[in-house]
């Protein structure tokens, strides 16, 4: 099964810096780094607004912990949002791709 990763980066860098590792570990098979947001969110008792990058990686369920755990090695936050959302369907094309591309081992 094929999922998208969501995160969230504090910088354009440190986003390319986790989706050019992750894709030579092949961990993820694409990314796509979008332009800043304004985030809002409660930590440790205060709203905090924050700039961030948001990154939309691709890879296979089967790797989700891994990605996740890189992630987490690279990431500053003290505990980063990393998101699974499972890809119900895809065109057989696209899941061929993916299965080349990320990881086997």
């Amino acid at each position: 099964m094929i999922i998208k990763i969501w995160v969230n980066c504090p910088s354009e860098d440190l986003a390319d810096e986790i989706a050019e590792q992750l894709l030579e570990r092949r961990l993820i098979g694409a990314a796509n780094r979008y332009a800043a947001i304004t985030s809002r969110y409660v930590w440790k008792g205060e709203i905090i607004t924050a700039r961030e990058i948001p990154l939309l990686l691709k890879s296979r369920k089967d790797l989700f912990p891994r990605v996740a755990d890189a992630i987490c090695r690279i990431h500053p936050y003290e505990a980063p949002s990393i998101l699974s959302i499972e890809i119900d369907q895809a065109n057989d094309a696209y899941l061929d791709y993916m299965m080349e591309n990320t990881h086997r081992g």
